[in-house]
Protein backbone atom coordinates (compact mmCIF):
# COMPACT_ATOMS: atom_id res chain seq x y z
CA UNK A 1 0.00 0.00 0.00
CA UNK A 2 1.51 3.03 -0.72
CA UNK A 3 0.62 6.92 0.79
CA UNK A 4 2.09 9.67 -0.66
CA UNK A 5 2.79 12.06 2.84
CA UNK A 6 3.15 15.35 0.46
CA UNK A 7 -0.34 14.89 -0.67
CA UNK A 8 -2.31 14.93 2.40
CA UNK A 9 -0.20 17.44 4.36
CA UNK A 10 -2.65 20.48 4.19
CA UNK A 11 -5.39 18.21 4.69
CA UNK A 12 -4.65 16.74 7.76
CA UNK A 13 -6.20 13.03 5.98
CA UNK A 14 -3.54 11.11 6.33
CA UNK A 15 -4.84 8.42 9.18
CA UNK A 16 -7.99 8.38 7.03
CA UNK A 17 -5.90 7.84 3.94
CA UNK A 18 -3.92 4.97 5.55
CA UNK A 19 -7.01 3.09 7.03
CA UNK A 20 -8.95 3.53 3.71
CA UNK A 21 -6.22 2.36 1.40
CA UNK A 22 -5.74 -0.56 4.18
CA UNK A 23 -9.50 -1.67 3.72
CA UNK A 24 -9.73 -1.43 0.41
CA UNK A 25 -7.11 -3.37 -0.41
CA UNK A 26 -8.33 -6.13 2.16
CA UNK A 27 -12.13 -6.19 0.34
CA UNK A 28 -10.20 -6.44 -3.15
CA UNK A 29 -9.60 -10.10 -1.87
CA UNK A 30 -11.93 -10.66 0.78
CA UNK A 31 -15.31 -10.28 1.83
CA UNK A 32 -15.75 -9.35 5.36
CA UNK A 33 -19.32 -7.61 5.45
CA UNK A 34 -19.45 -4.73 7.19
CA UNK A 35 -15.61 -3.53 7.45
CA UNK A 36 -16.41 -0.33 5.12
CA UNK A 37 -18.96 1.08 7.80
CA UNK A 38 -16.95 0.16 10.51
CA UNK A 39 -13.96 2.20 9.58
CA UNK A 40 -16.13 5.31 8.59
CA UNK A 41 -17.45 5.20 12.15
CA UNK A 42 -14.32 4.59 13.76
CA UNK A 43 -12.64 7.50 11.72
CA UNK A 44 -15.51 9.80 12.48
CA UNK A 45 -14.92 9.13 16.35
CA UNK A 46 -10.90 9.62 15.77
CA UNK A 47 -11.02 12.51 13.92
CA UNK A 48 -14.17 14.25 13.51
CA UNK A 49 -13.30 16.98 11.46
CA UNK A 50 -11.78 14.28 8.69
CA UNK A 51 -15.46 14.53 7.50
CA UNK A 52 -15.92 18.22 7.54
CA UNK A 53 -19.21 17.31 9.54
CA UNK A 54 -21.62 20.10 11.08
CA UNK A 55 -20.16 20.72 14.68
CA UNK A 56 -22.69 19.77 16.61
CA UNK A 57 -22.24 16.09 14.77
CA UNK A 58 -18.78 16.37 15.11
CA UNK A 59 -19.27 16.88 19.46
CA UNK A 60 -21.99 14.04 19.43
CA UNK A 61 -19.23 11.99 17.31
CA UNK A 62 -16.15 12.86 20.18
CA UNK A 63 -18.16 11.82 22.83
CA UNK A 64 -18.85 8.25 21.73
CA UNK A 65 -18.39 5.63 24.66
CA UNK A 66 -14.47 4.62 25.12
CA UNK A 67 -16.50 1.28 24.63
CA UNK A 68 -18.17 1.97 21.25
CA UNK A 69 -14.23 2.72 20.25
CA UNK A 70 -12.73 -0.11 21.63
CA UNK A 71 -15.20 -2.22 20.08
CA UNK A 72 -14.86 -0.55 16.05
CA UNK A 73 -11.12 -0.89 16.64
CA UNK A 74 -10.88 -4.77 17.51
CA UNK A 75 -13.33 -5.36 14.49
CA UNK A 76 -10.51 -3.98 12.32
CA UNK A 77 -7.95 -5.87 13.77
CA UNK A 78 -10.07 -8.96 13.18
CA UNK A 79 -10.43 -8.06 9.62
CA UNK A 80 -6.86 -7.90 8.76
CA UNK A 81 -5.86 -10.82 11.33
CA UNK A 82 -8.69 -12.72 9.23
CA UNK A 83 -6.73 -12.49 6.29
CA UNK A 84 -3.77 -14.24 7.39
CA UNK A 85 -1.86 -11.76 4.92
CA UNK A 86 0.99 -9.19 6.22
CA UNK A 87 0.62 -5.54 4.83
CA UNK A 88 3.07 -3.18 3.91
CA UNK A 89 2.56 0.44 3.86
CA UNK A 90 4.94 2.63 2.64
CA UNK A 91 4.76 6.28 3.16
CA UNK A 92 7.01 8.31 0.66
CA UNK A 93 7.81 11.85 0.66
CA UNK A 94 8.49 12.08 4.43
CA UNK A 95 11.42 14.25 4.14
CA UNK A 96 9.11 17.31 2.00
CA UNK A 97 7.20 17.37 5.08
CA UNK A 98 7.61 20.89 7.68
CA UNK A 99 7.87 19.53 11.73
CA UNK A 100 4.33 19.90 12.66
CA UNK A 101 3.12 17.65 9.35
CA UNK A 102 5.95 15.31 10.46
CA UNK A 103 5.02 15.26 14.23
CA UNK A 104 1.16 14.14 12.37
CA UNK A 105 2.86 11.56 10.67
CA UNK A 106 4.76 10.18 13.40
CA UNK A 107 1.03 10.23 15.56
CA UNK A 108 -0.93 9.09 12.92
CA UNK A 109 1.59 6.03 12.38
CA UNK A 110 1.80 5.16 16.13
CA UNK A 111 -2.26 5.32 16.31
CA UNK A 112 -2.42 2.72 13.27
CA UNK A 113 0.38 0.89 14.32
CA UNK A 114 -2.14 -1.00 16.79
CA UNK A 115 -3.67 -2.55 14.18
CA UNK A 116 -1.50 -6.11 14.23
CA UNK A 117 0.21 -7.46 10.99
CA UNK A 118 0.99 -4.00 9.43
CA UNK A 119 4.43 -3.17 8.60
CA UNK A 120 4.73 0.93 8.29
CA UNK A 121 7.81 1.92 6.20
CA UNK A 122 8.78 5.75 6.07
CA UNK A 123 10.95 6.74 2.86
CA UNK A 124 13.07 9.90 3.62
CA UNK A 125 16.44 11.68 3.00
CA UNK A 126 18.28 10.47 6.42
CA UNK A 127 20.16 14.68 6.25
CA UNK A 128 17.03 16.68 5.46
CA UNK A 129 14.97 14.40 8.66
CA UNK A 130 17.75 15.17 10.65
CA UNK A 131 17.80 18.77 9.64
CA UNK A 132 13.67 18.76 10.23
CA UNK A 133 13.84 17.21 13.65
CA UNK A 134 16.84 19.10 15.34
CA UNK A 135 18.60 21.74 12.51
CA UNK A 136 21.97 21.06 13.57
CA UNK A 137 22.29 18.63 15.98
CA UNK A 138 22.49 15.21 14.53
CA UNK A 139 23.38 13.65 17.26
CA UNK A 140 19.95 14.34 19.04
CA UNK A 141 18.07 13.94 15.74
CA UNK A 142 19.51 10.39 15.67
CA UNK A 143 18.77 9.52 19.04
CA UNK A 144 14.94 10.49 18.27
CA UNK A 145 14.84 8.24 14.93
CA UNK A 146 16.29 5.72 17.29
CA UNK A 147 13.23 5.71 19.54
CA UNK A 148 10.49 6.15 16.44
CA UNK A 149 12.37 3.91 13.75
CA UNK A 150 12.92 0.31 14.41
CA UNK A 151 15.34 -0.40 11.74
CA UNK A 152 16.92 1.51 9.09
CA UNK A 153 18.32 0.70 5.95
CA UNK A 154 19.93 3.27 3.48
CA UNK A 155 19.47 2.29 -0.09
CA UNK A 156 22.32 1.95 -2.37
CA UNK A 157 23.16 4.16 -5.19
CA UNK A 158 22.46 3.12 -8.61
CA UNK A 159 25.45 0.82 -10.10
CA UNK A 160 27.56 2.53 -12.69
CA UNK A 161 25.83 0.91 -15.78
CA UNK A 162 22.03 0.65 -14.19
CA UNK A 163 22.72 5.02 -14.36
CA UNK A 164 23.84 5.23 -17.44
CA UNK A 165 21.31 3.08 -18.90
CA UNK A 166 19.19 5.12 -17.17
CA UNK A 167 20.00 8.17 -18.25
CA UNK A 168 20.53 7.00 -22.33
CA UNK A 169 16.41 5.91 -21.38
CA UNK A 170 15.27 9.26 -20.26
CA UNK A 171 17.35 11.41 -22.56
CA UNK A 172 15.27 12.65 -25.53
CA UNK A 173 15.37 10.57 -28.56
CA UNK A 174 17.44 11.77 -31.00
CA UNK A 175 16.05 12.45 -34.70
CA UNK A 176 16.53 9.95 -37.17
CA UNK A 177 19.00 12.03 -39.11
CA UNK A 178 21.14 12.51 -36.43
CA UNK A 179 24.67 11.79 -37.64
CA UNK A 180 26.70 9.08 -36.02
CA UNK A 181 29.53 11.45 -34.96
CA UNK A 182 27.28 12.48 -32.35
CA UNK A 183 26.10 9.20 -30.64
CA UNK A 184 30.39 7.81 -30.05
CA UNK A 185 30.93 11.41 -28.92
CA UNK A 186 28.31 11.05 -26.45
CA UNK A 187 29.23 7.24 -25.61
CA UNK A 188 32.86 8.50 -25.52
CA UNK A 189 32.77 11.29 -22.90
CA UNK A 190 29.63 10.08 -20.93
CA UNK A 191 31.90 7.17 -19.56
CA UNK A 192 35.01 9.40 -19.35
CA UNK A 193 32.90 12.08 -17.40
CA UNK A 194 30.69 9.51 -15.50
CA UNK A 195 32.12 9.76 -12.01
CA UNK A 196 31.82 13.62 -11.59
CA UNK A 197 28.17 13.24 -13.43
CA UNK A 198 27.74 10.23 -10.81
CA UNK A 199 28.60 13.07 -7.75
CA UNK A 200 25.64 15.47 -9.10
CA UNK A 201 23.26 12.77 -10.56
CA UNK A 202 23.09 10.69 -7.35
CA UNK A 203 19.00 9.65 -7.64
CA UNK A 204 16.95 8.32 -10.64
CA UNK A 205 14.47 11.76 -9.44
CA UNK A 206 17.28 14.13 -10.39
CA UNK A 207 18.15 12.20 -13.96
CA UNK A 208 14.69 12.76 -14.84
CA UNK A 209 14.61 15.78 -13.71
CA UNK A 210 17.61 17.00 -15.86
CA UNK A 211 16.29 14.58 -19.08
CA UNK A 212 12.80 16.56 -18.65
CA UNK A 213 13.89 19.82 -18.91
CA UNK A 214 16.22 19.11 -22.24
CA UNK A 215 12.58 17.49 -23.25
CA UNK A 216 11.15 20.52 -23.08
CA UNK A 217 13.25 22.54 -25.56
CA UNK A 218 13.77 18.97 -27.79
CA UNK A 219 13.64 20.91 -30.96
CA UNK A 220 16.39 23.28 -30.02
CA UNK A 221 18.37 20.35 -28.13
CA UNK A 222 18.28 17.84 -31.34
CA UNK A 223 20.38 20.42 -33.18
CA UNK A 224 23.12 20.80 -30.76
CA UNK A 225 25.95 18.13 -29.34
CA UNK A 226 23.84 15.64 -27.16
CA UNK A 227 26.88 15.38 -24.31
CA UNK A 228 27.61 18.80 -24.11
CA UNK A 229 23.77 19.98 -23.68
CA UNK A 230 22.73 16.87 -20.75
CA UNK A 231 25.76 18.19 -18.99
CA UNK A 232 24.76 21.89 -19.11
CA UNK A 233 21.70 21.03 -18.19
CA UNK A 234 23.03 19.14 -15.06
CA UNK A 235 25.28 22.54 -14.54
CA UNK A 236 22.01 24.81 -14.69
CA UNK A 237 20.02 22.52 -11.84
CA UNK A 238 22.42 21.32 -9.58
CA UNK A 239 24.95 24.62 -9.50
CA UNK A 240 22.39 27.67 -10.52
CA UNK A 241 24.62 29.96 -9.25
CA UNK A 242 27.46 28.72 -11.50
CA UNK A 243 24.90 28.91 -14.37
CA UNK A 244 24.36 32.20 -13.47
CA UNK A 245 27.16 33.74 -13.53
CA UNK A 246 28.18 32.81 -17.00
CA UNK A 247 24.89 33.57 -18.13
CA UNK A 248 25.81 36.94 -17.16
CA UNK A 249 29.34 36.98 -18.18
CA UNK A 250 29.44 35.04 -21.19
CA UNK A 251 32.43 36.90 -22.45
CA UNK A 252 34.90 35.08 -20.06
CA UNK A 253 34.69 32.23 -21.79
CA UNK A 254 33.32 33.13 -25.68
CA UNK A 255 34.28 36.61 -27.36
CA UNK A 256 31.27 39.14 -27.79
CA UNK A 257 29.66 39.33 -31.40
CA UNK A 258 32.09 41.82 -33.34
CA UNK A 259 35.39 41.53 -31.16
CA UNK A 260 36.20 37.65 -31.83
CA UNK A 261 39.43 38.79 -33.41
CA UNK A 262 40.41 41.06 -30.01
CA UNK A 263 39.44 37.46 -27.84
CA UNK A 264 41.69 35.30 -29.93
CA UNK A 265 44.63 37.95 -29.39
CA UNK A 266 43.33 38.16 -25.51
CA UNK A 267 43.38 34.28 -26.01
CA UNK A 268 47.21 34.17 -27.16
CA UNK A 269 49.03 36.88 -25.42
CA UNK A 270 46.99 38.13 -22.06
CA UNK A 271 47.31 34.36 -20.35
CA UNK A 272 47.76 36.24 -17.25
CA UNK A 273 43.78 38.01 -17.62
CA UNK A 274 42.60 34.55 -18.95
CA UNK A 275 44.27 32.89 -15.49
CA UNK A 276 42.48 35.11 -13.28
CA UNK A 277 38.79 34.82 -14.98
CA UNK A 278 39.45 31.09 -14.85
CA UNK A 279 40.43 31.22 -11.07
CA UNK A 280 37.38 33.44 -10.62
CA UNK A 281 34.95 30.51 -12.10
CA UNK A 282 37.17 28.01 -10.10
CA UNK A 283 36.59 29.92 -6.67
CA UNK A 284 32.60 30.54 -7.22
CA UNK A 285 32.56 27.01 -7.26
CA UNK A 286 34.66 25.59 -3.96
CA UNK A 287 32.30 28.28 -2.44
CA UNK A 288 28.88 27.55 -3.59
CA UNK A 289 29.09 23.72 -5.10
CA UNK A 290 28.19 20.66 -2.74
CA UNK A 291 31.27 18.95 -5.12
CA UNK A 292 33.25 21.41 -6.17
CA UNK A 293 35.53 18.63 -8.29
CA UNK A 294 33.10 17.21 -9.86
CA UNK A 295 31.27 20.44 -11.19
CA UNK A 296 34.97 21.78 -12.16
CA UNK A 297 35.25 18.32 -13.65
CA UNK A 298 32.34 18.76 -15.81
CA UNK A 299 32.38 22.68 -16.62
CA UNK A 300 36.49 22.28 -17.57
CA UNK A 301 34.95 19.38 -20.00
CA UNK A 302 33.17 21.70 -21.27
CA UNK A 303 35.30 24.89 -21.25
CA UNK A 304 38.70 23.48 -21.37
CA UNK A 305 41.42 25.85 -20.17
CA UNK A 306 44.24 24.80 -22.54
CA UNK A 307 42.17 25.37 -25.51
CA UNK A 308 43.90 27.53 -28.53
CA UNK A 309 43.17 29.70 -31.40
CA UNK A 310 43.84 26.49 -33.75
CA UNK A 311 41.95 25.99 -37.15
CA UNK A 312 42.06 22.40 -36.50
CA UNK A 313 40.58 22.96 -32.89
CA UNK A 314 37.95 25.25 -33.84
CA UNK A 315 36.87 23.40 -36.67
CA UNK A 316 36.56 20.44 -34.25
CA UNK A 317 34.56 22.21 -32.36
CA UNK A 318 32.40 23.72 -35.01
CA UNK A 319 31.83 20.28 -36.43
CA UNK A 320 30.97 18.65 -32.91
CA UNK A 321 28.63 21.95 -32.34
CA UNK A 322 29.88 22.37 -29.25
CA UNK A 323 28.93 24.77 -26.43
CA UNK A 324 32.71 26.17 -26.41
CA UNK A 325 32.57 27.15 -29.75
CA UNK A 326 31.55 30.63 -29.90
CA UNK A 327 28.68 29.72 -32.79
CA UNK A 328 27.20 27.84 -30.49
CA UNK A 329 27.55 29.30 -26.85
CA UNK A 330 24.45 31.19 -26.87
CA UNK A 331 22.05 28.22 -27.89
CA UNK A 332 23.04 26.11 -24.49
CA UNK A 333 23.60 29.12 -22.10
CA UNK A 334 21.56 32.19 -23.09
CA UNK A 335 18.35 29.90 -24.39
CA UNK A 336 18.84 31.48 -27.76
CA UNK A 337 18.87 29.62 -30.77
CA UNK A 338 21.73 31.03 -32.10
CA UNK A 339 22.34 31.77 -35.74
CA UNK A 340 24.66 29.07 -36.28
CA UNK A 341 21.86 26.22 -35.54
CA UNK A 342 19.84 27.79 -38.57
CA UNK A 343 22.59 26.89 -41.13
CA UNK A 344 24.25 23.64 -39.64
CA UNK A 345 23.93 21.58 -43.35
CA UNK A 346 26.01 24.35 -44.47
CA UNK A 347 28.17 24.24 -41.18
CA UNK A 348 28.53 20.62 -41.65
CA UNK A 349 28.83 20.73 -45.61
CA UNK A 350 31.81 22.99 -45.01
CA UNK A 351 33.62 21.46 -42.35
CA UNK A 352 33.63 17.69 -43.95
CA UNK A 353 35.43 19.31 -46.78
Amino acid sequence: IAIDAWAFRETGRLTEAVLTSLVKEIQQHYLLPDLKRTLARYLSIISPAVKNVPVLEAISKVMASADELDSLKLRLKEAVLSTKDRFLVVIDDVDRLDPGEFQSLLKTVRLCASIPRIVYVLAYDRASIHQLIAKGKPALARDFMDKVVEDEWVLPLARGESLQDYIRHHLPKPPENRLARFAKDFEERLKESFPDIRQLLRTPRQVKRACMALSRRSILVSRLNPFDALVWQILRQRQPRLFEFISENPWLLRPEKGSESDWVLRLLFNQERQKKDFEQIDNLIKSTADYPEAVQGLFWTLFPKDRTADEKVEAEQLRFRRICHSSFFDAYFLLDSGSATDRLDEIDAQVST
